[in-house]
């Protein structure tokens, strides 16, 4: 059976988790844009959300004293998902980047932030990017085996530690250079 993407437009932004032979992708006029959009479609193809990783408290506080009451804090994923083992993270490290980070303010219930990083000087990373980062294409490559076969290029410039190659693929690649990978 051939694998597919069956896209409806719906009162919601979701999209199926993993890589299935026949996925659902549901979008509404407030997810029409690049950062929801990519983080749908990383959704699709199997990329964890940093901030539902097993090991995310390590890295960020979701802080229930500024958030809506039963505030989800964008964890609202099935719990298949959520008790991925830690194998599922490949020792790749957490990324603060990745367009499937959701913003600081995620479930605010007064504006104040919700979702806090443990190392202050990451705080203004959340939730910033429209487009894969170097993680969460690192990510899916090593996931589906295709490391060292694939080359892949940051589409935003967090934490990137070398230059790489642009796919042709993807659409407009920004390559930068960080030491801090």
């Amino acid at each position: 059976m051939n694998s597919y993407v069956d896209i409806q437009f719906s009162n919601t932004c979701i999209a199926s988790f993993g890589r299935e032979n026949q996925q659902k992708l549901f979008f509404n006029e407030t997810c029409l844009n690049d950062r929801a959009l990519m983080a749908m479609l990383g959704n699709i193809v199997g990329v964890l959300p940093p901030h539902v990783r097993p090991d995310a408290e390590d890295y960020i506080i979701f802080n229930d004293k500024t958030a809506k009451p039963n505030a989800t804090f964008g964890r609202d994923f099935p719990d298949y998902i959520l008790n991925y083992p830690n194998s599922y993270i490949y020792n790749i490290s957490y990324d603060y980047s990745s367009v499937l980070h959701p913003n600081s303010y995620i479930d605010s219930a007064n504006g104040n932030v919700t979702l806090a990083t443990k190392d202050t000087k990451y705080q203004g990373l959340l939730g910033r990017y429209s487009s894969l980062s170097h993680r969460d294409l690192l990510y899916v490559n090593t996931h589906f085996d295709c490391r060292g076969k694939v080359e892949v290029t940051s589409l935003n410039s967090a934490y990137t530690s070398s230059t790489y190659k642009a796919t042709e693929n993807l659409k407009s690649n920004v390559t930068a250079s960080n030491n801090n990978l």
